[in-house]
């Protein structure tokens, strides 16, 4: 058997003729007599992909390969009957994704999971059954580059090169656009906990809107950081949301009054990438492009005379006044490993930090509260 650069597989059959040990048989794969749609998609994929490994079975019954853009398939064949028009291509698995991945989202009240890429494909995965399951999958025009799942399970928003669309997810495998919003390369969106809300970045400002009017107050308009946002964490109650960026600047910022950040904490050169709240604490955890794993606390002081918020930090050489103390707690050094990720457990039972080093595969590393690795 020979694998080719479209797709293609020829099977070749040994023959007793010393100037031709091999006689050529067939091609798979073979056209499908009942031209069904699915089928003939799944074909234009694999062909216009490059077969990089394949592996016969034991038994010779069953032939896997991989292919350049991420997929593993199978044919089930018999060999004494290789040229039969009824062999076809089926994924192994399912289909994944054929390019990086660049958001990902699980719900909270249903085993499901949503991922984007950018090969223009919105999956939902099931992950409720004994083995993982796509349930939905659908191609679109432009590139996906944030996703956010309503805690539902029955909404998602997802952010676009060219917009942001908020969507429902039917039962019928399908995935239903009810309202766009102009924004572009949204690279990050998150919903309130208790799904009313939602705060979406739009370069250095967050703009939180609510998901059943589709409005954006002028009052939920938040811009502080002076470059890109990278990340955002709601609190609990949905009160709070921390904010993170390419600043090496982290805010903490309340929803009902937005003229400045609750607290600012600052790292100058660092590029932050994840933060993530812990629950029921004034504590945060963020992970940044200098192979740091942080860990904030902040304390909201109250006022006797009119209940408002005062306090004060401290960062390097510099001090600034904000409503709420805060200060480094804790800084773990997790050199040569760069972190890209980081998520906590439901009630602060550990934390699981993703890492992203170009000269090894990505990987994940879960740590106990008291930042002793677990594995």
């Amino acid at each position: 058997m020979i694998a080719g650069d479209t797709g293609q597989i020829m099977v070749y059959e040994k023959t007793d003729e010393p100037k031709k040990p091999f006689a050529y048989v067939a091609t798979w794969p073979n056209e499908d007599p009942k031209k069904e749609k699915k089928y003939s998609e799944l074909l234009l994929s694999i062909m216009a992909s490059r077969i990089k490994c394949i592996a016969l079975s034991s038994n010779d019954d069953t032939l896997v390969f991989s292919t350049e853009n991420n997929q593993l398939m199978k044919v089930n064949v018999n060999l004494e009957k290789s040229s039969e028009s009824s062999i076809k291509y089926e994924y192994l698995i399912y289909p994944f994704h054929s390019k990086a991945i660049t958001g990902l989202d699980v719900c909270i009240k249903k085993h499901l999971v949503a991922t984007c890429s950018a090969d223009k494909t919105v999956r939902i995965w099931n992950y409720g059954g004994q083995t993982p399951k796509l349930e939905i999958c659908e191609t679109f025009q432009e590139e996906a580059n944030s996703v956010a799942f309503h805690p539902s399970g029955y909404h998602i928003v997802v952010g676009f090169t060219d917009k942001i669309r908020m969507m429902n997810v039917f039962s019928e495998k399908k995935l239903s656009t009810f309202k766009e919003i102009l924004i572009k390369s949204c690279r990050e969106i998150q919903f309130s906990n208790g799904g009313h809300l939602f705060a979406c970045t739009n370069s250095d400002i967050i703009q939180v809107y609510n998901f059943y009017t589709g409005e954006n107050l002028p009052t939920m308009i938040f811009h502080e950081h002076e470059s890109k946002v990278r990340c955002i964490s709601w609190a609990e109650d949905d009160s709070y949301f921390a904010s993170a960026g390419w600043d090496g600047k982290i805010y903490v910022w309340n929803i009902k009054s937005n003229t400045k950040p609750e607290y600012s904490f600052e790292s100058k050169g660092t590029n932050f990438t994840s933060v993530a709240k812990m629950p029921h604490h004034n504590t945060l955890y963020a992970v940044s492009s200098d192979r740091m794993i942080r860990e904030l606390s902040y304390k909201v002081k109250e006022d006797k005379n009119d209940a408002s918020v005062a306090a004060h930090i401290s960062t390097d050489k510099k001090e600034t006044e904000f409503p709420i103390e805060a200060r480094e707690v804790l800084r773990f050094d997790a050199n040569p490993t760069k972190f890209s990720q980081v998520v906590l457990l439901n009630g602060g039972r550990g934390m699981i930090v993703g890492t992203a080093d170009e000269s090894r595969p990505g990987m994940i590393m879960i740590f106990r509260p008291d930042m002793e690795r677990a594995c």
